[in-house]
């Protein structure tokens, strides 16, 4: 508890002598002490007085003078080691003076930068054991980051609301033995420990003459106490014996709101660690209660979803806390207090949020969506599978023959010109074996057409078994029917070999055997005629100039070497 000093509210102008007869360090006695010469005034400036002569000079201000004070209003100063000087202005700013009392730099605020001095209404400045200058301001505490050695670098780091100051507005500063810093202001009095980056302030309850106290009026005596002076009177006090009153206070649930209205709830608010609302809880109001009763109206509550971000943000005496437009899903509210006289507390409250997602976002309607996307596909994957189908029917429908499921006339060209154009950029050729079955008329009339199709079945297959012990990666061959009982194999080769009469010959040896169809034994042997592009043509319609034949259809043309069946008719 701060102990108060029973005194009537008095100037501090006319208590010169009742503070030098109570401990207190007057101005001119302090002087005299340590030989400082520097007086500040309100309205006059600063003066330097020569204790050896009781001179008074005026130091020049608001002048063009080089090296003049910024400011008639005067209200502190302080001395570094080196002998420079911070003089403390209201409504100049902080000015950095040699010994001499010449202005080095003024530091002034500028807006939208943050490392300017917060305010050019100053109204103290104290320099701590390691040197550090402190400033106080109407805008909060500031600290001097810099040498005075170096004016053009010096910026400043200030402290507000947000930081834990008890109000912008601070007064004065007096350090204590232990470092800290003791400020006076319109709320309270605040205590600073630089090394725990902590604020603790003390109110009326704690025995504060008032929550307000006045400019000017602090001081730190002979003995380490500390006094500082409002319209009720003086507070002094040794700050070692100012104990803390112990750890944060914890933090309970009070009340909660959603869109205005008051959260049904099975459980008193004060046990709930969940909390579940529907989709349309878009605006959440929690009011929460710190539970330390010592100056509760000075708790201090500060909150952050960690879902969302990882910065703590400060509501001050607020209670509530309130949420807009939270996603869908879960979400981790943290709370924590801190009382007067303690910090932040490490272990704040949890709360959780389940928030229902609305009806077309809920699992059924995602389940739902899944089902019509599933159909939709299959019925467009059955479409496309028909399209592809009819597509094929089509193909097979104009390029293959329906009969023995080889591929027709057409084909059979177009391939061919494909063969003689690759053939003809690798250097290759390109062998054309044309086959037509003999005396299949006679088995067409005679057996009728359907024994005809069946043995036209049956030689394609005796054709494909013929030609794929040929076919290799470098050796394409095409197996086409021609048309009626004429079929045409196509084989792109290098031209140093006769693949064509080799294939021509296994053709015609496969044929020479009878065919079975029924218990009829049916005699079919194919005339068989090779030609060779690039020697015999130059493409699949079109003769050479030197030949009469053209390369398809080249009926009846039959290589020197290869064997004659007995049953093939003359040529």
């Amino acid at each position: 508890m701060l102990r108060v000093k029973s005194v009537a509210p008095i100037s501090l102008s006319s208590a010169a002598t009742m503070r030098e007869a109570d401990g207190w360090e007057s101005s001119s006695s302090r002087a005299a002490r340590e030989k400082l010469p520097e007086r500040a005034t309100h309205g006059g400036g600063a003066n330097v007085l020569d204790p050896r002569t009781g001179r008074v000079l005026q130091l020049p201000f608001e002048s063009a003078v080089p090296g003049a004070v910024s400011s008639r209003n005067v209200s502190a100063f302080a001395e570094e080691r080196s002998g420079n000087l911070w003089l403390a202005t209201d409504g100049g700013g902080l000015d950095l003076a040699n010994s001499a009392g010449h202005v080095l730099k003024v530091f002034q605020h500028v807006d939208h930068d943050a490392a300017s001095l917060p305010s050019n209404s100053v109204y103290g400045v104290n320099i701590d054991a390691r040197g550090q200058v402190w400033v106080a301001t109407d805008r909060g505490l500031a600290r001097v980051l810099g040498s005075s050695a170096h004016p053009d670098s010096i910026r400043f780091e200030t402290f507000g609301l947000a930081d834990g100051l008890a109000g912008d507005t601070v007064y004065g500063i007096l350090v204590d033995e232990s470092g800290r810093l003791w400020m006076s202001g319109n709320s309270g009095l605040t205590r600073y420990d630089p090394e725990a980056s902590v604020f603790r302030t003390y109110h009326v309850q704690h025995g504060l003459q008032g929550e307000e106290f006045d400019f000017g009026a602090y001081r730190r005596l002979r003995d380490g106490r500390l006094a500082f002076g409002g319209p009720g009177g003086f507070n002094v006090f040794t700050p070692g014996s100012i104990q803390d009153s112990g750890g944060a206070p914890p933090v309970a649930l009070m009340r909660v709101d959603v869109l205005g209205a008051p959260l049904s709830s099975p459980k008193p608010y004060w046990l709930l660690d969940r909390i579940d609302v529907d989709s349309g809880a878009r605006i959440m109001t929690l009011e929460f209660a710190a539970l330390n009763f010592t100056s509760p109206a000075h708790n201090r509550l500060s909150y952050r979803l960690p879902n969302l971000s990882d910065r703590w943000i400060e509501i001050g005496t607020d209670h509530n806390v309130t949420l807009t437009n939270l996603g869908a899903g879960e979400h981790l509210l943290e709370v924590r207090a801190a009382s007067t006289d303690s910090g932040w507390g490490n272990v704040p409250l949890h709360i959780t949020i389940r928030k229902s997602p609305p009806l077309w976002a809920s699992h059924p309607a995602i389940a739902a969506y899944l089902a019509v996307a599933l159909a939709l596909g299959a019925v467009a994957w059955r479409a496309r599978r028909r399209r592809v189908a009819q597509a094929e029917r089509i193909e097979r429908l104009a390029y293959y023959d329906s009969l023995t499921g080889l591929p027709n006339r057409q084909r059979c060209l177009e391939t061919a010109a494909e063969l003689i154009s690759l053939a003809a950029t690798t250097d290759e050729a390109v062998s054309f074996i044309y086959l037509d079955l003999d005396g299949f008329k006679r088995i067409n009339d005679t057996f009728g057409h359907t024994v005809g199709d069946e043995v036209l079945r049956i030689v394609a297959q005796k054709l494909k078994q013929a030609v794929s012990v040929f076919c290799t990666s470098k050796v394409p061959i095409v197996l086409s029917r021609f048309g009626g009982d004429e079929f045409v194999v196509l084989v792109r080769h290098p031209r140093s070999q006769d693949v064509g009469v080799e294939i021509a010959r296994a053709c015609h040896a496969i044929l020479s055997n009878p065919i079975s169809h029924e218990r009829l034994e049916l005699l079919s042997i194919p005339s068989v005629g090779v030609a060779v592009f690039p020697d015999d043509g130059r493409d699949a319609e079109t003769p050479r100039p030197s030949s009469s034949m053209q390369i398809l259809p080249c009926i009846r043309l039959s290589p020197p070497a290869l064997p004659r069946s007995p049953f093939t008719p003359p040529q």
